[in-house]
């Protein structure tokens, strides 16, 4: 999967080089994301220690071997004198050249000792399968964090975007403002220096435009902190603000009021939400270590079959001609049974622990429901009184629009100046500022119910 994402970035790069479009943005953040490198990371691992716990299933095999040298013996040969023998025994012996009979050669300076050991559990209670489970548990838990982390970064890099979108058409809102007030200062400027108007009334109008210039500065501060943001999210180090394609669409601002909100509520907490399957899946872990702790309680054995296959000899086995034939092999095969009679209340407080663990995951649960719910609300609510702002902003822009055309009238009459128009194109452009703002307001809202509710 992987390789293909890879692949179409690539391609997709190749084609687009000075814009990126919402796929190929998409595409890097699920490649290049830092977060979903170490998920991705966590759920391997995971997997391995899954691997890992099903192998307790199996037996264990271990082997040991050891090679002596001891320069002097502990044993040397053993001898005696042939004519002593000769005189015990009764006997005539034959006499050797040094006049002693050698009874036992001694140790040999080389000493090994092999080993081979089989240790297979046979009645655990099930505690190797509960152990299976936890881990299976764990790695199905990382796969639905990474899905959920997927999921928030999709949110986050929309409403990104949609904010960038905005901005970009507030900032022609101020720079249509800043043409005005320029024209405006022009001709107050004029009227002032032929004394029809007061130095307060240029210093009014000045101000105004010192306003505009520093409205400017913040929103270029602000699409700059979101080119950064998208610069984390997508992994793309050199993204800047002209390589990016935006959402020629407004943000389906109003959607979500459409749906009752107590359904709404009832989707945010439905078991199939990634949180809440996290959440249940973490009390179901500790259930089942409170099952283990149960099984491993005292008195209670496990039993299992040990098999041991030793040698110990002078020759190397395996390799030195004759080592069979020593003989000096031992083979043992039996039960074993180990369990805890008493370790101090160690296994009582064990077993406590993981009943108030589990209790602990109960409240988390709870807790996790009336936070989703409560931001279901406020988010629900943000978006219901946005609608009624937008609303009011709407009909006050018809009414400024109108006075706009009676002032075009009042002009060719001489009831009102070029600067009264500009004044009236001034509130216009404010106003549709303030409707944007109220677009911007909303994003976070309904991000949050994108994230919290709609279902894929």
């Amino acid at each position: 999967m992987k390789r293909v994402l890879i692949f179409l970035f690539c391609l997709t790069f190749s084609i687009s080089l000075f814009a990126y479009s919402y796929e190929e943005l998409y595409a890097s953040m699920l490649i290049n994301n830092i977060e979903l490198r170490e998920l991705s990371n966590e759920i391997e691992k995971s997997k391995l220690d899954t691997k890992e716990a099903k192998a307790s299933y199996y037996p264990t095999l271990e082997y040991s071997l050891m090679a002596t040298y001891m320069p002097k013996p502990l044993i040397g040969p053993i001898t005696v004198s042939s004519s002593d023998l000769s005189s015990s025994l009764g006997i005539p012996l034959p006499v050797p050249a040094n006049g002693y009979l050698t009874l036992y050669e001694g140790l040999d300076k080389t000493l090994y000792n092999a080993s081979i050991s089989l240790t297979q559990p046979l009645v655990t209670w099930g505690k190797i399968g509960k152990s299976v489970e936890i881990y299976e548990s764990v790695e199905i838990i990382q796969s639905i964090k990474e899905k959920d982390k997927i999921k928030n970064l999709t949110v986050t890099l929309n409403s990104l975007l949609y904010s960038l979108k905005y901005l970009n058409e507030i900032e022609e809102c101020l720079l249509r403002m800043k043409k005005n007030s320029d024209e405006i200062y022009k001709i107050v400027n004029s009227s002032y220096e032929n004394g029809v108007l007061l130095e307060q009334d240029v210093l009014s109008v000045k101000l105004k435009k010192l306003e505009l210039d520093l409205s400017l500065s913040e929103l270029e501060t602000q699409r700059n902190s979101i080119v950064d943001s998208l610069r984390i999210i997508t992994g793309i180090s050199n993204l800047a603000l002209n390589q990016i394609t935006l959402p020629t669409k407004d943000i389906a601002l109003f959607s979500y009021l459409e749906r009752d909100l107590d359904e709404l509520k009832n989707i945010a907490v439905s078991p199939e939400r990634d949180l809440i399957q996290i959440l249940n899946r973490f009390s179901s872990i500790n259930s089942l270590e409170e099952d283990i702790a149960k099984r491993s309680y005292y008195g209670i054995p496990d039993i299992a079959l040990s098999a041991s296959l030793s040698y110990g000899g002078s020759s190397l086995p395996f390799v030195e001609v004759g080592w069979m034939q020593h003989d000096d092999f031992s083979l043992s095969i039996g039960l074993v049974m180990q369990g805890t009679i008493w370790d101090g209340g160690k296994k009582s407080v064990n077993l406590e622990r993981t009943r108030v663990s589990q209790n602990e995951s109960l409240v988390a649960l709870d807790r996790a429901k009336e936070e989703i719910l409560s931001k279901v609300d406020s988010s629900y609510n943000t978006i219901s009184l946005t609608k009624s702002r937008i609303e009011y902003l709407e009909a006050k822009k018809e009414n400024l629009l109108s006075q706009i055309d009676i002032i075009k009238i009042e002009i060719k009459y001489a009831q009102k100046s070029r600067v009264d128009l500009l004044k009236a194109s001034l509130d216009v452009e404010q106003n549709e500022i303030s409707i944007l703002q109220e677009k911007l307001s909303a994003i976070s809202a309904i991000s949050t119910l994108d994230y919290l509710i709609d279902i894929d």
